[in-house]
């Protein structure tokens, strides 16, 4: 037993820390994931409209433009995947503090 035998009052302290912690945790990540989502979706704009015209990077390219678009247009679904992830690792988060709510202890 814990200290004056209160060993249910400790692990529930604890886990009500824990709780509290990955809550603020989660809202900080899905701030952090919302921002780099649109500095994703602003990337891929300019990159759409830039090699339209055969423009990479400010360079004027021409008809090669179209292989930088490719090379672009996978960078852009890995890191869009990454962020996705990111979204279904925040959910699970605010689901595994919002059930440690029914814990015994």
């Amino acid at each position: 037993k814990g200290v004056n035998g209160c060993l249910g009052e400790m692990v529930t302290r604890y886990l009500c820390w824990r709780r509290a912690v990955l809550q603020s945790a989660g809202v900080f990540w899905l701030i952090s994931l919302g921002i780099d989502a649109l500095q994703l979706y602003w990337q891929v704009r300019e990159a759409y409209l830039g090699y339209g015209s055969g423009n990479v990077f400010g360079l004027d390219l021409g008809p090669y433009a179209q292989y930088f678009a490719r090379f672009s247009a996978l960078e852009y679904a890995a890191r869009g995947v990454v962020i996705a992830s990111g979204f279904i690792a925040v959910f699970c988060s605010f689901a595994a503090a919002f059930t440690w709510r029914k814990f015994k202890a």
